[in-house]
């Protein structure tokens, strides 16, 4: 029995021997180390800007890499809304990034991009994606890449989010959104000039509300110019000369 353990015990100490010497030659083989370094998915963004964040460098030994750490160095980039590192064979490794993109515009002192979360963009990401929604903000100085803090712009934003998750359809016509002196949230819909009141809050009812109206064709489009759900329950539509 003791020859039998010694025997099983000698085998472990030599499967662990080779098991590290093994690591160690893959360790510091040259044929696992990194040659190409490639980034994925972008259009706006540098790829060496994200290539820089990871601490992957050309001849680093792949065994020595924790994807999901880089992936959370590039994802700390503000324009960066997702990123996934996958190895591409014993020499390669791809970075795939999603951009923040912006889903409207902020019209102040200059012109951003504002994302669905609320982040200003740099303005010329807006140029492949126009045209976008117009939010109506204070002249205010908002720098690229911050946290939105402007409460009005943050209320008709969330409106916007509502809408798009209710009816996609109809909120992609919109292209106007603004607040009136007395708080009431005014939507301008394409591609005729149509003003809808929203008033102020209960968003998901109102939009339900107007989305039937629209999805019924109980009134030709063409012949509104502002319709007002600011009283409940009811939606009142004025024609256009009237």
């Amino acid at each position: 029995m003791k020859a039998l353990l010694l025997k099983l015990l000698r085998s472990s100490v030599m499967v662990a021997v080779i098991s590290l010497g093994l690591f160690l030659w893959a360790y510091h083989s040259p044929e696992f180390r990194v040659e190409d370094l490639s980034v994925e998915g972008t259009s706006s963004l540098c790829p060496e800007e994200l290539v820089k964040l990871t601490s992957i460098r050309p001849g680093r030994n792949q065994l020595g890499i924790d994807l999901k750490e880089e992936a959370l160095r590039v994802l700390s980039h503000p324009l960066v809304a997702e990123v996934e590192l996958a190895r591409r064979g014993l020499k390669g490794i791809v970075i795939r990034a999603k951009e923040e993109s912006p889903a409207s515009v902020i019209r102040g002192k200059k012109r951003f991009g504002l994302s669905l979360e609320g982040r200003v963009l740099p303005y010329e990401l807006c140029d492949g994606f126009l045209p976008l929604p117009i939010l109506s903000a204070p002249k205010a100085s908002l720098t690229p890449l911050e946290k939105l803090r402007e409460p009005q712009i943050l209320y008709a934003l969330d409106f916007y989010r509502a809408f798009l998750k209710i009816s996609p359809l109809w909120a992609k016509k919109v292209s106007r959104i603004a607040l009136s002196k007395s708080g009431d949230l005014l939507v301008s819909l394409n591609p005729r000039p149509l003003t809808i009141n929203f008033g102020r809050g209960m968003f998901t009812e109102k939009i339900h509300r107007l989305t039937f109206i629209l999805k019924e064709n109980l009134y030709s489009l063409e012949e509104i110019e502002l319709i007002d759900l600011r009283v409940a329950d009811q939606v009142l539509v004025f024609p256009r000369g009237g």
